[in-house]
């Protein structure tokens, strides 16, 4: 149990860490977006090259780096209606097989984004204005994804704990 709970703890501090590292990003998207804005306005239409092309690349980051900690958050939207309504043990075994169906949906997206980042490393695809990389990007994906399956994966036990303990602390 202690063992878990320190899994946990470090799983949650990385995703704090990687979400530190998204919040940054939009910082400087912000920036770069608003100099290049002020380019515009000031200089006749001269701006700085790519900002399109890096805002779209940063964006990739911005959403997978940030996803594991708006789990661990409940950020998520969730249906609720009708789970609402069924007795507290029902409801946590509900939620854990649904957090196992989206556990193994995530899992399957890091596989496929580990397998797109391993083709886009030896294939040189880029981008076609400042021709930046497209793999360290895929790779950055399979990280975020990575990181909200073992979440998602650590929330179905957490529910599968509940569903059998009863109501009380869904920690083990």
């Amino acid at each position: 149990m202690a063992a878990y709970n320190r899994v946990r703890s470090v799983i949650e501090r990385f995703c704090k860490g990687i979400s530190m590292a998204s919040m940054a990003i939009i910082l400087a998207v912000t920036f770069m977006i608003a100099i290049d804005v002020a380019l515009r306005f000031l200089t006749e239409d001269k701006a700085i090259l790519g900002t399109y092309e890096l805002t779209e690349v940063a964006m990739v980051a911005i959403i997978f780096l940030s996803m594991a900690i708006t789990q661990i958050e409940k950020g998520h939207i969730r249906v609720e209606m009708f789970v609402e309504i069924l007795p507290p043990r029902v409801k946590s075994f509900i939620n854990a097989l649904i957090s196992l169906i989206t556990t193994a949906v995530a899992g399957i997206v890091f596989y496929t984004s580990v397998l797109a980042a391993i083709e886009g490393g030896t294939s040189g695809k880029s981008t076609s204005v400042l021709h930046v990389p497209i793999f360290p990007f895929t790779w950055i994906m399979a990280l975020g994804m990575l990181a909200l399956t073992i979440v998602l994966l650590l929330d179905a036990i957490d529910c599968f704990v509940k569903a059998i303990k009863g109501p009380g602390p869904a920690r083990l």
